[in-house]
């Protein structure tokens, strides 16, 4: 259910910014792909390059003044939980 939630959250942040539709289904998508590739190793030290144009959109929100468009309290709490940012 977490991941669920987080995916929704991102979806709707890279929808929002880019001006693209995901099609239907993107959660169970996304969550079987990583099932596929769990193996893969992952970490959060990958931040920058991996998530961090996600949380770039709430910096440069905030540094301009303007709502935030990137509503994804989930993974940013999750980040702040591991002093990522």
């Amino acid at each position: 259910m977490i991941v669920s939630s987080l995916i929704t959250e991102l979806a709707s942040a890279a929808a929002a910014e880019k001006g693209i539709v995901f099609e239907e289904a993107i959660e169970e998508r996304l969550c079987a792909y990583a099932r596929a590739v769990a193996h893969f190793p992952t970490a959060v030290k990958a931040f920058k390059w991996r998530n961090g144009w996600f949380y770039s959109l709430s910096e440069k929100a905030v540094a301009e003044e303007k709502p935030d468009p990137c509503p994804c309290p989930l993974p940013t709490a999750r980040l702040k939980e591991l002093n990522v940012v």
